[in-house]
Protein backbone atom coordinates (compact mmCIF):
# COMPACT_ATOMS: atom_id res chain seq x y z
CA UNK A 1 0.00 0.00 0.00
CA UNK A 2 1.28 3.47 -0.86
CA UNK A 3 1.41 5.72 2.19
CA UNK A 4 1.98 9.39 2.77
CA UNK A 5 5.38 11.10 2.76
CA UNK A 6 6.95 8.43 0.55
CA UNK A 7 9.72 8.72 -2.03
CA UNK A 8 8.91 7.23 -5.43
CA UNK A 9 11.04 6.36 -8.44
CA UNK A 10 10.02 5.47 -11.98
CA UNK A 11 12.33 3.72 -14.43
CA UNK A 12 11.54 3.39 -18.13
CA UNK A 13 13.77 1.27 -20.37
CA UNK A 14 13.16 1.46 -24.09
CA UNK A 15 13.90 2.53 -27.63
CA UNK A 16 12.94 6.15 -28.22
CA UNK A 17 12.25 7.74 -31.62
CA UNK A 18 13.34 11.11 -30.27
CA UNK A 19 14.29 12.59 -26.94
CA UNK A 20 15.03 16.17 -25.94
CA UNK A 21 17.39 16.82 -23.03
CA UNK A 22 17.86 20.12 -21.22
CA UNK A 23 20.69 21.19 -18.96
CA UNK A 24 21.41 24.40 -17.09
CA UNK A 25 24.76 25.63 -15.80
CA UNK A 26 25.63 25.02 -12.15
CA UNK A 27 24.00 27.59 -9.89
CA UNK A 28 25.42 29.33 -6.82
CA UNK A 29 23.74 31.24 -3.96
CA UNK A 30 21.89 33.45 -4.08
CA UNK A 31 20.08 31.17 -6.52
CA UNK A 32 18.41 32.94 -9.44
CA UNK A 33 14.74 32.38 -10.27
CA UNK A 34 14.06 29.44 -12.57
CA UNK A 35 12.73 31.72 -15.33
CA UNK A 36 16.15 33.38 -15.46
CA UNK A 37 18.07 30.09 -15.33
CA UNK A 38 16.26 28.45 -18.25
CA UNK A 39 17.25 31.31 -20.53
CA UNK A 40 20.82 29.94 -20.39
CA UNK A 41 19.92 26.26 -20.76
CA UNK A 42 21.44 23.98 -23.37
CA UNK A 43 19.05 21.78 -25.36
CA UNK A 44 20.08 18.51 -26.98
CA UNK A 45 17.95 16.32 -29.24
CA UNK A 46 18.76 12.68 -29.97
CA UNK A 47 17.03 10.47 -32.55
CA UNK A 48 16.53 6.69 -32.48
CA UNK A 49 18.19 6.09 -29.15
CA UNK A 50 18.01 3.23 -26.68
CA UNK A 51 18.30 3.93 -22.98
CA UNK A 52 16.80 4.35 -19.54
CA UNK A 53 14.79 7.28 -18.22
CA UNK A 54 14.56 7.75 -14.47
CA UNK A 55 12.43 10.10 -12.41
CA UNK A 56 12.39 10.52 -8.64
CA UNK A 57 9.86 12.48 -6.63
CA UNK A 58 8.54 12.83 -3.12
CA UNK A 59 4.86 12.86 -2.26
CA UNK A 60 4.13 14.88 0.85
CA UNK A 61 0.68 14.82 2.34
CA UNK A 62 -0.63 16.48 5.44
Amino acid sequence: MIGSNQAYAIRIDGNFNAITLRSVPRQHPPYPAIDKVVKTQSVYTHQNIQGTLGMNFLQLTA
